[in-house]
């Protein structure tokens, strides 16, 4: 087909480099063991990440939030743009959570000054636009594109359909 997910295509990692937020949700634990015990009721799925949150987290920031921390941008090399969450969920924790995934619902551990969190990947933006022209399609020999069919009819002026024939 046509149509991608590109959550499907950050998720194997091939995509990543595109990825310009993620929107995260934590809990904090004062303890590891209590931050596995928790990860291991998440994985069977007897409760929802937000209702753990809400009923067990030490962060009173985002507890009745259920764990929400929003939106952090991927690329902060100098750790500027996310500086306003450091003392919810710290720099070192945020690129950590990172580098082990970006996959939505994925749920990571890792470890800051405040304690052991446990992480939730809810969403993720991309740049599409970017995405798209990683890879361009051919068409097959003898197959002509139409600048009337498909989603993109009306939005190519008549130099871009000259290169699609």
């Amino acid at each position: 087909g046509t149509e991608v997910d590109s959550r499907k295509i950050i998720a194997t990692g091939a995509g990543r480099q595109h990825l310009t937020a993620i929107r995260l949700a934590h809990i904090l634990f004062a303890s590891d063991e209590l931050a596995q015990a928790s990860l291991h009721e998440l994985r069977t799925a007897s409760i929802s990440f937000e209702e753990l949150a809400g009923q067990i987290s030490l962060c009173k920031e985002t507890r009745e939030e259920g764990g929400s921390i929003g939106w952090i941008t991927v690329k902060d090399e100098d750790g500027t743009k996310n500086e306003h969450l450091d003392g919810v969920f710290p720099r070192e924790a945020r690129e950590k959570a990172i580098q082990i995934t970006t996959k939505p619902g994925d749920v990571v551990l890792v470890e800051s000054m405040r304690g052991f969190h446990l992480v939730q990947v809810v969403d993720v933006m991309a740049d599409v636009r970017k995405m798209a022209q990683v890879k361009q399609r051919r068409k097959p020999k003898g197959v002509k594109a139409s600048a009337e069919a498909g989603i993109l009819s009306g939005a190519l002026n008549s130099e871009d359909t000259k290169d699609l024939t």
